[in-house]
């Protein structure tokens, strides 16, 4: 049923849509403007970007993903399934390694000498960065090959856990980038679990054939 599809293919984008953008409504509540939100965009904009990049990437090999889908190809799903994880991969270990070695500099050019940026937001830029790109990859297989359901599943959930994560920060004292720990940890989890259906829908049934 095509409306069905659509309907959970809709829920699966609005949620991913709503996650994204929860910070921006939690962090100004619990922790207030200036220096929180600042932390808050530039994770952010580095999520974004990483983002942009690792869907252009899933682009590239989505006709050889489609195909090998339909034709049971097992091997040319898992190998273009892999060239996209190694496409995004490679950036997202060289923007790891500069965030790991000249943090601080990076930051000062991006944001001006104000010491804004705390060193443990380093790692959860890059919780969020490797993250992103398991679920870029995993969603893009399932919602590609007809999984819908499984995607916008996941996507509720990892909403609802980001909800009540975002509603213990308003009710506690704990700063922003314990928030956006937290947030990382909840992300990464729904990403594992995209990934764990992409092995038990569409290359567990290709296997089958």
């Amino acid at each position: 049923d095509n409306r069905r599809d659509l309907l959970r293919s809709g829920t699966s984008a609005t949620a991913d849509f709503y996650i994204e953008h929860l910070p921006y409504l939690v962090v100004p509540l619990a922790f207030g403007l200036g220096a929180p939100t600042v932390i808050l965009d530039t994770i952010f904009k580095f999520y974004r970007g990483a983002n942009l990049f690792f869907n252009a990437a899933c682009e590239i090999v989505l006709p050889t993903q489609t195909h090998a889908y339909a034709e049971r190809d097992l091997r040319t799903l898992i190998r273009s399934t892999l060239l996209a994880f190694s496409l995004c991969l490679a950036p997202t270990l060289v923007v790891t390694g500069i965030l790991a070695v000249a943090a601080e500099p990076l930051f000062k050019l991006l944001l001006g000498p104000a010491p804004t940026m705390p060193p443990a937001a380093v790692w959860v830029i890059i919780a969020l960065l490797f993250g992103n790109l398991l679920q870029t990859v995993s969603s893009s297989l399932l919602i590609h090959t007809g999984y819908f359901q499984a995607s916008a599943r996941v996507m509720l959930l990892t909403a609802v856990c980001a909800t009540v994560v975002g509603a213990v920060s308003l009710l506690t004292a704990h700063t922003i980038v314990h928030f956006m720990a937290v947030y990382a940890g909840v992300y990464i989890a729904g990403a594992l679990l995209h990934a764990v259906l992409a092995v038990r829908g569409p290359v567990r049934a290709t296997r089958a054939g």
